[in-house]
């Protein structure tokens, strides 16, 4: 669903769709992802609109960056949580990746 990296490509997902990880490679068409579907992973995160803090649950970006939700719920599903705080575009921190909605 999101990249691992800031140089990372794939496929992302609608903006705050369900996620179910975070892809851990860049595969080209012929190579299979790494997805991380539990536990910890290092994240590409937009925390420059609103501040990323520790104990926040991340969502998805139309670019595949983990953004701060207000709450969780079934209308924004989110994915993982932030290790680490941000409040800078592509800053790369460690999230616990938990999918709320997928297990």
């Amino acid at each position: 669903c999101a990249p691992s990296s800031s140089a990372g490509t794939g496929a992302n997902a609608a903006v705050g769709s369900q996620c179910l990880g975070i892809l851990q490679n860049a595969p080209s068409a012929s190579q299979a992802a790494t997805v991380r579907m539990l536990g910890l992973s290092k994240h590409v995160v937009d925390g420059s609109g609103t501040t990323i803090s520790p104990g926040d649950w991340l969502k998805n970006d139309a670019s595949g960056r983990g953004v701060k939700i207000a709450a969780p719920s079934s209308s924004q599903a989110s994915y993982a949580m932030a290790l680490a705080g941000s409040t800078a575009v592509n800053d790369i921190i460690t999230v616990f990746v938990l999918p709320q909605n997928g297990y």
